[in-house]
């Protein structure tokens, strides 16, 4: 049997083989089906199994005449297709063109994407489709062929956005530029041009035209509108990656937006224990406890039934007392037998009662709020020592008694909060306070402030000399919610306005926001939508008269901090 050449010099190849799936390659002649046919039969006398034929197909050569074909397909019985369709999602054949078999990759991920109303989502459902359906699509494809950048280009516009410049190449109601996940599109379209482009709702000095605005677009795409930094100082119009810091799309941006997914309806309803455990984080104790903690809250503790829930062929009845109940978290750390010794020990028994249908997360915040701070984290301390000492006992150990392993808990305590997290905290004390400039030289700290839910925001500004006396404060109302990157950058911006436009000899910035400085003194370019401010901001960092610009501890920053917060209640001064 002859196979498919490649070439006049090339390889010849008769067979590929993938997994239960066998592709035959020969002459289109009787001789090399009856050959073919022959060394079936030996393979199935051989083996013992038999070919089915029912699902074998074949297809020709567009040199191979019709009735061959039917001739040879006939005594072969099989069916003649063709092509063999697809093969993990790809076409078994690519011919040289590749285009038509790259474009039903980019019709899948724009069909999946126009297919999902995005707008019926909470946040974090709108980003399970770029993170799951888009990146997931072409993922086996782009390890088999390698695909053109018109097509890779084409994917990479279905899940990103414009991040607006000028304006003059972003039209209105039909590309996504406003920083909303999945569409980044306008949701109610009101009745403009198609062809409306953003820099005609800009006025003449670059700032956005707010009455109109207001006036044309309904309230949530209005104050999406007007969070997009827009000033005089304006650059290009340019394509950014909404999932991530710089705006430039990269392999780990895209891993770890996959590697986030958890179940949605889970993410829209966890607000609540997110608020708390950013509160458990502050605690005064070891943070091994306070990772068990956060496991509980989410009933990540193995204990029996989380383990059968898990698939694990355990009993889900608890080993250490007579009960013959489901060992839960809540039966494990408070109601079985062997751990109330440690209650009734403590002295937290009666102030411990559940109450009905209360789950773990309840009984934590009702407990936070019942007891005083040292009470409660002397309760933490405890809970993750009775854990331990279950283990223990159902791993062949022994239990200790209960008041030593209470005496041990509270000494434990003792011990951490007055050594080990003085230790800790000893390098944000030694920078907490403000440190004065040279001599002859003046220091500007700004801060800003954003009120959640209220539209609006503050900014505050103090210049003070190498003595501390204070030259100059400005507390500034900004009559809309910004994002807080944004805000801190049109801070510090005010700040290198203040010192300039004063006239101010030698002068260095101070802002206690890591995240802006470092947006400002990196060297890559980026692409982000407060890249008009950062521009403005390194030009004016070339000025003779700037110092620089540093991060301090907020405890370092706090006149300008109190300055931002009295715009948000006050008028500025």
């Amino acid at each position: 049997m002859r196979g498919l050449q490649f070439g006049r010099y090339g390889l010849s190849v008769s067979h590929l083989f993938f997994a239960d799936d066998s592709l035959i390659f020969m002459d289109a002649d009787m001789e090399s089906c009856q050959r073919f046919k022959g060394l079936l039969y030996l393979y199935s006398a051989a083996s013992g199994q038999l070919v089915n034929y029912h699902k074998s197909k074949v297809c020709f050569g567009r040199n191979v005449a019709r009735e061959a074909r039917q001739q040879l397909a006939s005594f072969m019985g099989v069916r003649e297709v063709e092509n063999h369709g697809k093969y993990l999602g790809l076409p078994s054949f690519v011919g040289r063109n590749k285009k038509e078999f790259l474009d039903q990759i980019k019709n899948k991920v724009w069909a999946k994407m126009k297919g999902w109303k995005s707008s019926m989502f909470s946040m974090a459902g709108k980003e399970v489709l770029i993170k799951a359906v888009v990146q997931a699509i072409p993922t086996y494809t782009m390890s088999c062929f390698r695909l053109s950048k018109k097509t890779i280009s084409s994917i990479h516009r279905m899940a990103a956005r414009w991040r607006v410049g000028n304006g003059e190449n972003v039209r209105v109601l039909e590309d996504p530029w406003l920083p909303r996940p999945v569409t980044f599109k306008i949701y109610d379209k009101p009745l403009l041009p198609a062809n409306m482009v953003v820099a005609d709702m800009k006025l003449g000095d670059g700032r956005w035209d707010e009455s109109f605005i207001n006036a044309v677009f309904n309230h949530e795409d209005a104050k999406l509108i007007l969070s997009v930094p827009s000033m005089g100082w304006e650059l290009e119009d340019k394509i950014m990656w909404h999932y991530s810091k710089n705006g430039e799309y990269t392999v780990k941006s895209g891993y770890k937006m996959a590697s986030s997914l958890v179940d949605e309806q889970y993410q829209s309803n966890d607000k609540v224990l997110v608020d708390w455990l950013k509160a458990l984080w502050r605690f005064k104790i070891p943070p091994k406890i306070k990772h068990f903690v956060w496991k509980l809250a989410y009933n990540w503790i193995p204990t029996n039934v989380t383990l059968a829930k898990r698939g694990v062929a355990v009993n889900k009845k608890c080993e250490r007392c007579t009960s013959h109940v489901e060992e839960t978290a809540i039966h494990a750390l408070w109601e079985c037998k062997r751990s109330k010794e440690f209650k009734v020990v403590s002295g937290l028994k009666d102030e411990m009662k559940r109450l009905k249908g209360e789950d773990v997360l309840s009984f934590l915040m009702r407990m936070a709020r019942q007891w005083d701070k040292d009470k409660f984290e002397f309760f933490l301390v405890l809970t993750w020592n009775i854990w331990n000492v279950r283990n223990n006992v159902i791993h062949g150990g022994t239990a200790p008694m209960a008041g030593e392993m209470v005496d041990w808990c509270r000494t434990y305590l003792t011990e951490f909060q007055g050594g080990g997290a003085a230790a800790m905290s000893r390098v944000r004390s030694e920078n907490s306070k403000w440190g004065a400039p040279d001599l002859g030289q003046m220091k500007i700290n700004v801060d800003a402030r954003v009120k959640s839910g209220g539209g609006v925001s503050g900014i505050g500004c103090v210049v003070r000399e190498s003595g501390g006396r204070s030259l100059y404060a400005s507390s500034t109302v900004v009559n809309r919610e910004i994002a807080p990157l944004q805000l801190e950058l049109q801070a510090i911006l005010l700040g290198l306005q203040v010192g300039i436009q004063r006239k101010i000899h030698r002068f260095s910035i101070e802002s206690n926001y890591l995240q802006a400085i470092q947006l400002i003194q990196r060297k890559d370019e980026g692409c982000l939508d407060v890249d008009c401010l950062l521009d403005q901001i390194r030009t004016l960092l070339l000025y003779d008269s700037v110092d620089g610009i540093s991060f301090v501890f907020r405890e370092a920053n706090r006149v300008a901090h109190v300055l931002g917060n009295y715009a948000l209640t006050n008028n500025p001064v």
